[in-house]
């Protein structure tokens, strides 16, 4: 398009000519997502992956709360770092 001729087409109807517009831009896909293109088939995995650190750390806060008079620092850094990759 020739820059001459660019124009902003409002809603109501009106055209305006030579106008500068600045700001972010927000796009949302036609099901609501805001992903793009490329991590679309990327949100399956980022569900599964969620509930896999989240059963891992039920499982691992259950066998800590059973063996507590065994646990030491390193049960609990790994501990941290598990709800750290839920977050």
């Amino acid at each position: 398009m020739d820059p001459k001729e660019a124009r902003l087409h409002m809603p109501n109807g009106m055209d305006v000519p030579h106008m500068r517009l600045s700001g972010n831009l927000t796009f949302v896909n036609p099901d609501g997502k805001y992903l793009n293109a490329e991590q679309q088939p990327m949100l399956g995995f980022y569900i599964a992956v969620t509930f896999v650190y989240g059963g891992l750390l039920t499982f691992w806060v259950a066998r800590m709360r059973k063996f507590a008079e065994h646990v030491i620092l390193l049960h609990t850094v790994i501990l941290v770092l598990l709800a750290i990759c839920l977050s």
